[in-house]
């Protein structure tokens, strides 16, 4: 998992296909954290 400032926002990139058949435990809580993380520390517009 990559995390980068764009801007006034954030990349969060995650290398693994964490939506696939629940392939490996915790992809799936991965990509929900990303959501909510990228949301949550989101400066607001001026």
């Amino acid at each position: 998992m990559v995390n980068e400032e764009e801007g006034r926002g954030q990349v969060i990139a995650i290398t693994q296909e964490s939506t696939t058949r629940a392939y490996q435990d915790g992809l799936d809580l991965l990509l929900i954290n990303a959501i909510f993380r990228g949301a949550q520390h989101a400066r607001p517009p001026r």
